[in-house]
């Protein structure tokens, strides 16, 4: 039997193997269809479904609140990944998390566009100091800076923080797709 996540599509957890290129990275690839986009997290919610750990917790409902009508479509442009396979309470392991983020920035072909959750992610990938919806365009990949969609954040209390925020998670479906026919064309 294939499991289903809460948006009702089929979906392979566990370690990654095919992704990426490269195994080691715990996540959640949905199918069928390429990924034009990988959204990078921290790690799987304590809240989470054990069966579906990855956007199944309290920050994946509210990626769902947030793109509301829209959320499908984000949902079938981008895989989602965690750098680390268990919730670690409050001491984040970095230097794991810096290791599983080099491996992913040497891994990805496609999707080119890596849409990085909180703090914490940033600072793996070596962008501590990135501003929230900030853009880095990098030879291979674009990196867009999100934070951290849970409600510890208090960045998302802002009604004009949380628009800008579904502006450009929906900019990057788009662009991230045209970018995707452009390569294949």
């Amino acid at each position: 039997m294939r499991k289903k996540d809460s948006a009702g599509a089929d979906v392979k957890a566990g370690i990654m193997t095919g992704a990426l290129g490269a195994p080691g990275f715990f996540g959640s690839l949905v199918t069928p269809g390429p990924k034009t986009m990988l959204m990078v997290g921290e790690a799987p919610s304590p809240t989470s479904d054990p069966e579906v750990p990855i956007i199944s917790g309290r920050s994946g409902r509210w990626l769902r609140w947030l793109l509301g009508e829209h959320w499908s479509l984000f949902y079938e442009a981008c895989a989602f990944i965690n750098l680390v396979e268990t919730y670690p309470g409050p001491l984040y392991p970095l230097e794991t998390s810096r290791h599983a983020a080099r491996e992913v920035l040497e891994s990805v072909v496609r999707p080119r566009t890596l849409i990085l959750c909180g703090r914490k992610v940033s600072s793996a990938f070596g962008y501590a100091k990135a501003e929230f919806l900030s853009v880095a365009d990098m030879p291979r990949e674009r990196l867009v800076f999100l934070p951290h969609p849970s409600g510890l954040c208090r960045w998302w209390n802002d009604e004009h923080n949380r628009s800008r925020a579904r502006a450009q998670l929906l900019f990057e479906v788009f662009e991230s797709s045209r970018h995707a026919e452009r390569v294949a064309s």
